[in-house]
């Protein structure tokens, strides 16, 4: 995976307007940015296959995930008509692509995508690497935006509202996780993209201009909060916030570690400072020390 100082580039904590909000130029941004931050992770470290037999099976099951959900094109699944930046290949690179939304159902909250983070788990499922890659693919799971339309059974949400959405968007509602409140552990979760529906369709995350959710995993996102420095905190930002909290980690007098000052490390040091604990940061890269202490602290290094 490479250093922390490589990885603090690659996780969370970057975001990009959507078309609808900041005309076209956006999206010749976030493609660029992608780009790069592909061609950075091949050179600290990411997976690379050798040889032209394991070549020739990673390319097999690309094009057979593919085929399998080809019977109707993404612009006829549903009835709303929706745009962004799709993976077609396990090259890494992005490109426009038209497809469709479900119609906001009785439970379905609708909005317009503003910001999208990028995680590095979308550099890992655009490239294929985890072997379950389903193309054309949509990444992201760091959305928030501003809500459009609610259906008759909602609620928590009216129109108007912020909100975003994070790494799942279903689940079976009825086995022991779901009724704890831990649908990350159902095993029928559905994943907000490069999953499928209850209904065999692909879901397609938040490199769009609008989505669709059902209320129950749709978050409120506070009027103070900036919808930019909001979307992170939905991958990167509950990582490290859910072990802080389940762990009974953000008591006063507490001291706390946190190895790497990544994308996740440094959101973590906030995190618990703000809780009131002492931190220190764990690091083999001396050049993080100004960073963790010059512009986090104060905290130990």
């Amino acid at each position: 995976m490479g250093s922390c100082s490589d990885r603090a580039h690659l996780w969370g904590g970057i975001t990009a307007k959507s078309e609808g909000e900041a005309g076209p130029s956006w999206c010749h941004g976030v493609v660029k940015f992608i780009l790069e931050m592909t061609m950075a992770s091949s050179k600290v470290g990411a997976v690379k296959e050798t040889g032209t037999s394991a070549r020739r099976v990673w390319q097999c099951e690309a094009r057979k995930n593919t085929r399998a959900r080809m019977a109707k094109s993404p612009e006829q699944e549903h009835p709303v008509k929706a745009f962004g930046w799709a993976a077609r290949d396990s090259c890494g690179h992005l490109s426009p692509f038209n497809f469709s939304r479900r119609a906001t159902g009785d439970k379905d909250v609708s909005f317009k995508v503003l910001y999208c983070g990028i995680c590095h788990s979308d550099l890992h499922c655009i490239k294929n690497e985890w072997r379950d890659s389903v193309y054309p693919m949509v990444p992201g799971h760091e959305i928030v935006g501003v809500v459009t339309e609610v259906g008759p059974e909602v609620t928590k949400f009216k129109v108007g509202d912020k909100v975003g959405v994070g790494c799942l968007v279903g689940s079976c509602h009825s086995c022991e996780s779901c009724v704890n409140d831990l649908e990350n552990y159902c095993p029928e979760w559905i994943l907000t993209y490069n999953s499928k529906y209850t209904d065999g369709t692909i879901t397609y995350g938040g490199y769009s201009d609008i989505m669709v959710a059902d209320e129950h995993f749709v978050v409120a996102i506070p009027d103070n909060l900036p919808l930019d420095g909001a979307a992170p905190l939905l991958c990167a930002g509950i990582t490290v916030y859910s072990p802080l909290r389940h762990y009974g980690l953000g008591k006063p007098g507490l001291h706390v570690g946190v190895v790497g000052l990544g994308g996740l490390g440094h959101m973590a040091v906030k995190f618990a400072k703000a809780m009131g604990v002492k931190v220190t940061v764990i690091s083999t890269s001396p050049s993080k020390r100004e960073e963790a202490v010059g512009l986090l602290g104060p905290i130990h290094f």
